[in-house]
């Protein structure tokens, strides 16, 4: 299920995309950190040449090939925003790596709650299936003796009553299935129907903490609270981004001209 969840499952898909987002933005920010290097040419290189034809003061020829480009250098010495810009890049990507564990844990929940549906739906209906059975049998023998006059109108009433609904339940528990396995292939995002193998579940761990312990793990480990405490910290430096607007930069500016 985790399998299929991952690969074909759109909601993580666009989560994992958004993490991709972040990523590049992180070494955008990261890129800071560098000088930057612009070239700009002030003039296209161009070839010119002359001829000049005079009796009196000579012959004169001429060639140029003129060119000109700036070169610029710049590089932020110190700048207040940079670290907090940084830091919220990487604290927006790790909440998203959260944000991706929690939601793929949850859809997993989600789906394996529906898998044991489906075969908890399965083995009711082979029980529908037995009842069916067994009633068409008390009915057919109770006509019989009816006919032979050992029994009254009243009890073969009950067991056609008792059959139609066996037959209803099956019908309910046939509806159930479909619907479980519906949302299934909707959740795993797949086409076709998947086949389901009733196999014998284990109970693997037990649960058997204190209310206190129980409390203290989930402060410790719940994403959620992660999340959360992760967008206060991403809030608190967005403020002091806008505080350091205020504050003086150094930028080291150079240009070079040929």
């Amino acid at each position: 299920l985790k399998v299929l969840l991952i690969k074909n499952n759109e909601e993580l898909k666009i989560i994992q995309s958004k993490i991709n987002q972040s990523q590049n933005i992180l070494k955008s920010q990261l890129a800071a950190w560098s000088p930057k290097l612009n070239l700009k040419s002030n003039e296209l290189p161009k070839y010119t040449t002359g001829d000049n034809r005079d009796k009196l003061s000579g012959n004169t020829a001429s060639s140029q090939l003129k060119f000109g480009t700036d070169i610029s250098m710049e590089w932020d010495i110190i700048n207040p925003k940079r670290r907090l810009k940084i830091k919220i890049a990487k604290d927006k990507l790790e909440n998203l790596n959260y944000l991706y564990k929690l939601t793929l844990e949850d859809l997993l929940l989600k789906s394996k709650e529906i898998y044991y549906s489906v075969q908890s739906a399965e083995e009711e209906i082979k029980v529908a299936e037995q009842a069916i059975k067994t009633s068409l049998i008390s009915l057919d023998e109770l006509n019989n003796r009816y006919k032979s006059g050992l029994s009254n109108k009243l009890e073969v009433l009950e067991a056609k009553t008792q059959l139609n609904r066996d037959r209803i339940f099956y019908m309910q528990k046939e509806e159930q299935l479909k619907s479980k396995i519906n949302d299934l292939t909707e959740i795993l995002n797949i086409k076709k129907n998947p086949t389901i193998e009733n196999k014998l579940q284990k109970i693997t761990e037990i649960w058997n903490k204190e209310e206190y312990e129980s409390q203290k793990a989930a402060l410790n480990n719940r994403i959620d609270l992660k999340i959360k405490k992760k967008d206060i910290i991403i809030n608190t430096n967005e403020s002091l981004v806008v505080i350091a607007d205020k504050k003086p930069n150094f930028k080291l500016y150079n240009t070079f001209s040929i």
